[in-house]
């Protein structure tokens, strides 16, 4: 989701500086952070592997994004795992996307971060590469001190 905000850093950053597209999975079970490139890329004390992936946010009529899907590729074999195994778990899979921006030398100019996560709803794999879909979370659908409150355990709502 990139918002006005986000859109005046990026258009406003120095000519010969270098925007990456970086993914952040996070959940109990592992944290993969990965960056569109060659070279791993340290930003904000965190380290983000190379992969190559591509990004689609899905706008609605009201010009806001609230799903997300990325095509990464599959060669390490890793990630549908990770993320399949997660998403069995019951606990949500929380991905951001974010841009950093940097000068030629590495040095990082800029972050430009989400607002809100989105969770992951699915995740396929083909031959050569991982599908994942994600939304923002509905907050009036989302637990509560870790319980889901419905009729049959609370007929009182």
């Amino acid at each position: 989701m990139i918002d006005a905000t986000a859109q005046q850093i990026i258009a406003t950053a120095d000519p010969n500086a270098i925007i990456y597209d970086t993914l952040e999975f996070d959940h109990p079970l592992f944290n993969l952070r990965i960056v569109a490139g060659y070279e791993p890329l340290i930003a904000d004390a965190k380290t983000y592997q190379p992969y190559a992936f591509d990004v689609k946010p899905s706008t609605v009529a009201d010009g806001e994004n609230n799903e997300f899907e990325a095509v990464i590729s599959n060669v390490r074999r890793s990630i549908p795992t990770l993320i399949i195994q997660a998403l069995e778990s019951g606990q949500p899979v929380k991905l951001y996307h974010r841009q950093i921006i940097t000068n030629n030398a590495g040095t990082v100019l800029s972050i430009v971060a989400p607002e809100l996560p989105y969770h992951v709803t699915d995740c396929s794999e083909s031959s050569d590469s991982v599908n994942i879909s994600a939304a923002f979370v509905n907050i009036l659908d989302a637990t509560f001190l870790n319980e889901r409150y419905d009729l049959a355990r609370f007929p009182g709502l």
